[in-house]
């Protein structure tokens, strides 16, 4: 493996991304740059982990609906920069 492979390897981490709401309503529609950062995790099964006890732990029908919307995002994935 070449040496700046295994760097860009090492970098690689995941986000936990939840979309953004207009009041009370979730737009799982907009670009994932507009998604608000919930947490930076090394693994995706950790990102994973922690959408898991969101969930268990969800008390309202907002929280559940925006729960089951997020996503764990590899950190250099291109769309979350912003255009």
């Amino acid at each position: 493996m070449i040496c700046r492979d295994y760097a860009s390897l090492v970098l690689l981490g995941w986000v936990l991304l939840l979309p953004p709401t207009n009041g009370k309503n979730v737009t799982g529609g907009a670009p994932l740059d507009k998604w608000k950062n919930a947490g930076a995790y090394d693994s995706v099964e950790d990102c994973r982990t922690v959408i898991d006890r969101l969930n268990s732990g969800i008390r309202d029908r907002e929280s559940e609906t925006r729960v089951s919307a997020a996503q764990c995002v590899a950190s250099d994935d291109p769309r979350l920069t912003p255009k």
